[in-house]
């Protein structure tokens, strides 16, 4: 996808498409167990400031780390999910770098021998590697303080290729990653609380070349990523256009996700990296591959993989209106089960639309809060599909049991006689009552009138407390003009 935006000179937009925006992602995913990945410290994101911490969190000299199984479970179930291979066997390393909040020196990774690599989910991934999370370091008033509250709590780091062309298509990467988990019961998924943490590694590329990148760390929200990234691909352009060098750095982000340098990376890293003499391989027995996998089977699709594919749409982000969309969804799928005939997707999301609309103009709440309306909605597009109820019914049905007027749609719809109504002889009849108040307006219909014939029309329609359609109406007006022309 090559750079489109709007910059500040016109004549630079031939430059600016020579580059294309080269981005890979890095996302730490914060497990969802009850202790850290090596010492039985609890879990707990609320908690005061250094209040769940072991003595091996703390790198207390003699303290030896030992696995949590049930980290492991999730990571395989994790990498069932986005169809990864599974090594027989993994590996844990020593990465060293000096923090305040890293109190060991060093992290406990998977460099070389990670849990699970090339899996999919729309785009490649590289690989996930488990490893421990560092501290946090708190900056005020001058001073910096340090919460071990996090040293050690278990994350599973994807890594994907360098595949993205957009921010947009990077947080939409994001977004499913973050619902996957969630529904297999991964991750809790609350980026406020770092659930999530992304870094981005951004460059502009030309010619099938990639430029030099900069990595953007810690982006703890969806909103902060596509700024960041989108900051980071302008201010790089801005570089390479005046003729200058992008410089191989970390970069953070200031308040309005601006990125800022952090650190230089132009002199490669040396992190010294070893095996963990304190762990051994990690084996990974049939038994864990079958009961992550019977694990994620029995989950089935995520509820937003299955709107994707039931339906072509993106999954709403807010729960309240999944919610809803998806009870409207399993209403139409039991209506369908007994039904040789369907409603339409596009009749249903089309009346989905509707219904918003509706309850903008009327102040109700939406999504609608009422249980029974899902079920009400769905019998008012069955009786539209089939023909026996006319739009304007349904809109004028559904209005009403928003409002909490009605129970059952179709005693409603025969108790105030509001079937669809196309017999000839009886929308005759409607006509001739017009006629009998208003019969120069056929006259005036009669000699080319398109304001008498739209009048006539709607008199049909209203006359018939709308339940003649407005094809048959016209139809009808039609076929009374030829009459009389033929007759004359």
């Amino acid at each position: 996808m090559i750079l489109r935006w709007a910059h500040r000179s016109a004549n630079s937009l031939e430059f600016k498409q020579l580059f294309t925006p080269v981005i890979g992602l890095e996302v730490h995913v914060q497990l969802a167990t009850k202790t850290k990945l090596f010492s039985p410290a609890p879990v707990q994101d609320d908690a005061p400031p250094n209040s769940v911490v072991h003595a091996f969190d703390m790198a207390t000299p003699g303290t030896m780390p030992r696995l949590n199984r049930q980290c492991v479970m999730l990571a395989l179930r994790m990498a069932h999910a986005l169809r990864c291979e599974i090594p027989p066997w993994s590996r844990f390393d020593r990465k060293h770098y000096f923090y305040a909040d890293m109190p060991a020196g060093y992290q406990i990774t998977q460099a070389d021998h990670p849990i699970a690599t090339n899996g999919r989910l729309d785009v490649p991934i590289e690989r996930l590697q488990l490893e421990q999370d560092s501290g946090k370091t708190m900056h005020q008033d001058g001073s910096s303080l340090v919460d071990l509250n996090r040293a050690g709590v278990p994350l599973v780091e994807v890594v994907t290729a360098p595949v993205f062309r957009s921010a947009l298509e990077a947080t939409c990467f994001v977004r499913q990653l973050r619902l996957i988990l969630m529904h297999y019961q991964v991750s809790r998924g609350q980026l406020h609380k770092g659930h999530l943490r992304v870094d981005a590694n951004v460059s502009l590329g030309k010619d099938g070349e990639n430029g030099v990148r900069t990595e953007i760390k810690n982006l703890n929200s969806v909103r902060l990523l596509h700024t960041a990234i989108n900051y980071e691909i302008d201010r790089q352009y801005g570089i390479l256009s005046t003729g200058g060098r992008v410089v191989n750095e970390t970069r953070g982000t200031d308040a309005q996700g601006r990125t800022v340098a952090m650190r230089d990376k132009e002199e490669e890293t040396d992190y010294r990296m070893m095996v963990e003499p304190n762990l051994p391989d990690l084996r990974i027995h049939d038994r864990w591959l079958a009961d992550t996998r019977h694990s994620v089977d029995a989950l089935g699709l995520a509820p937003h993989q299955k709107r994707i594919a039931d339906f072509g749409i993106d999954p709403p982000e807010d729960e309240q209106l999944s919610h809803f969309f998806d009870a409207c969804a399993g209403n139409l799928n039991k209506s369908a089960e007994q039904s040789v005939d369907k409603v339409s997707i596009k009749l249903f999301l089309n009346y989905l639309q509707d219904v918003k609309n509706i309850c903008q103009r009327e102040e109700l709440p939406y999504p609608p809060r009422s249980t029974a309306f899902p079920g009400q909605f769905c019998s008012t597009l069955l009786l539209l599909e089939h023909d026996r109820i006319t739009r304007l019914v349904a809109l004028a049905t559904l209005r009403a049991a928003l409002r909490g007027e009605i129970d059952d749609v179709e005693k409603h719809i025969t108790d105030e006689k509001l079937w669809r109504i196309s017999e000839l002889g009886e929308i005759q009849t409607i006509f001739d009552d017009i006629l009998v108040v208003d019969g120069a307006l056929l006259a005036k219909a009669r000699g080319g009138n398109a304001k008498a014939f739209t009048r006539l029309r709607n008199a049909i329609i209203d006359r018939s407390r709308r339940c003649v359609t407005v094809d048959d109406a016209e139809s009808f007006l039609r076929r009374v003009l030829n009459e009389q022309e033929s007759s004359a």
